[in-house]
C-alpha cells in the first residue's frame, strides 16, 4: 500500500488520505514497475525488488493511428502565413483586433463517421467481430480538416509558398494493442514503448477506407473549383 513519495535527495512526504499516481499513459507504468509493482518476471530479470505481482501493469494499451491527404488548393491558407507580407497584417490584426487568420489554430472542424456500408463489404470475419465489441453508434473514424500541408518528413518536398488544404483521417474506433515496458530499473532511463500501430487488420482497413471516403470528397464537384492538379499527398 503507498502511503507518499520518498524522492532521489531523501524527502519523504506522506498522503493524510490517498496517493493517486497521474504521471502519464508511459510513465505511470515506468514509475510503477521500477519501484517493484508490475509483471514479475521481468522485474526480476532486472533485478528489481517485486513489491506486487501485477502483469496488467503497461499493458493493453491503445492509441489512435492517422493520415493525411493533401491538396493544392486556389484559396489563402496558413500556409500563405510564411510570407512575410501576409504574416505581419495578421499578426498586427490579432494583437489589435484577436481576429484574423491568427485566431484560428487550424483542425477546428472535425467530424465522426461509421464507415458505409459499401466500403466494408470486403472486410473480413474478423474484423467485422472486432469491431462488433464497440456500441453500434461508435463512429469508426474521424475528419480533422486543416488550411495547411500535411504532417510528415515528405512535406519538405513540397513547394512550401503555395496554399494547401489537408484532411486528417484518425482511427475512432481502435482495435490494435500496444504496451510499455523498462529495460533497467533506473527511472532516468526512458521507458521501452511498442505502440502496436496497425497490427490489428480492422485498424487497416478503416483508414484504407477513410482514405477512399476523402478522394471521393475531393473529387466531388463541390470542392473541384478550388482544387489545382492531383492529389499532392501521399500522391
Amino acid at each position: 500500500e503507498a502511503t507518499g513519495v520518498e524522492t532521489t535527495n531523501g524527502h519523504t512526504f506522506t498522503a493524510k488520505k490517498e496517493v493517486i499516481l497521474s504521471a502519464g499513459f508511459a510513465q505511470s507504468p515506468h514509475l510503477l514497475m521500477v519501484s517493484g509493482v508490475g509483471p514479475s518476471d521481468l522485474l526480476s530479470s532486472l533485478d528489481i525488488p517485486v513489491v506486487a505481482d501485477l502483469p496488467g501493469v503497461g499493458q493493453n494499451m491503445k492509441d489512435q493511428f492517422s493520415t493525411f491527404l493533401t491538396y493544392q488548393v486556389g484559396v489563402e491558407t496558413a500556409d500563405a502565413l510564411s510570407i512575410p507580407d501576409i504574416s505581419e497584417p495578421a499578426i498586427n490584426e490579432w494583437n489589435e483586433n484577436g481576429s484574423g487568420p491568427l485566431a484560428s489554430a487550424g483542425g477546428d472542424l472535425y467530424g465522426f463517421e461509421l464507415i458505409p456500408k459499401n466500403l466494408r463489404s470486403n472486410w473480413s470475419e474478423e474484423v467485422i467481430e472486432t469491431l462488433a465489441r464497440f456500441p453500434s453508434d461508435w463512429p469508426h473514424v474521424g475528419y480533422a480538416a486543416f488550411p495547411s500541408l500535411g504532417e510528415g518528413n515528405y512535406a519538405i518536398t513540397v513547394n512550401p509558398l503555395l496554399n494547401y488544404a489537408s484532411v486528417l483521417m484518425t482511427t475512432q474506433a481502435t482495435s490494435s494493442i500496444g504496451s510499455v515496458s523498462i529495460t533497467s530499473a533506473d527511472i532516468r532511463d526512458t521507458p521501452l514503448i511498442d505502440l502496436g500501430a496497425l497490427s490489428n487488420e480492422a485498424d487497416v482497413v478503416i483508414l484504407i477506407a477513410a482514405i477512399k471516403r476523402m478522394r471521393a470528397a475531393f473529387a466531388s464537384k463541390e470542392l473541384s473549383p478550388i482544387l489545382i492538379g492531383e492529389e499532392v499527398l501521399p500522391g
